[in-house]
């Protein structure tokens, strides 16, 4: 089993903040049927995201490029941080998406929920009228959440002080390609939950770039 994470960080969210997260075109709402996140200011070079609007589950992606698994395994992460609330419902969320708006379809990996937290991989067919969940497992506050598609496998992974360990996994075929980044939180009691940094794509980063029009007018 490959080991966990193959790949570097890809933001650590620096000042200033922004409400929606956008760091100058690398982030996008994913749907409109939810709101975006937000960065937040925390310190003098790093900050992290949060939702921009509690009681619903809040998403983004990392709209600059996508990573395809025509060439190996499709991998993304990020750091947690906040929350902690005993029952309180409660989820930090990646996500591997294939295609994006109301209806995007694609991979999920989440740590929380209300009394009974843990980890779950959902795929999304139909955007949130469409999710099914394909594996789970119980366990504590994780210091960092990631998924990964490995040839014929979704996996979840967390690490705990340091050290990294797959958590649940489905075998799933239903979504190859190219691959969009993100992350969401689910925060309806202002627990504070957020991300200090954000990582994946793929270890040899085969890059297929997507110029948006807010960059191309800079260009």
């Amino acid at each position: 089993m490959a080991a966990f994470p193959s790949t570097g960080i890809l933001t650590l969210f620096p000042p200033p903040a922004e409400n929606p997260l956008y760091e100058s075109g690398r982030w996008a709402q994913l749907n409109l049927d939810r709101p975006p996140m937000q960065k937040i200011a925390t310190g003098p070079t790093t900050g992290a995201a949060t939702d921009s609007e509690h009681g619903n589950p809040n998403y983004s992606y990392w709209a600059q490029e996508t990573f395809s698994t025509d060439s190996g395994p499709v991998e993304v992460w990020a750091c947690t941080a906040g929350g902690q609330l005993g029952a309180a419902l409660e989820t930090w969320r990646v996500f591997l998406a294939i295609t994006l708006g109301d209806r995007w379809s694609g991979y999920l990996a989440y740590y929380g929920g209300g009394i009974g937290k843990g980890f779950a991989i959902r795929r999304y067919d139909d955007g949130n009228a469409g999710f099914f969940g394909i594996a789970g497992s119980g366990g504590g506050y994780p210091d960092k959440l990631g998924l990964r598609i490995n040839g014929g496998e979704v996996e979840c992974w967390a690490e705990f002080g340091g050290v990294w360990a797959m958590q649940c996994s489905a075998s799933d075929g239903a979504y190859r390609g190219n691959f969009y980044l993100g992350i969401g939180i689910e925060d309806p009691t202002a627990g504070g939950l957020s991300f200090p940094c954000f990582g994946g794509g793929k270890p040899h980063r085969t890059q297929i770039y997507r110029i948006l029009p807010a960059i191309a007018d800079a260009v």
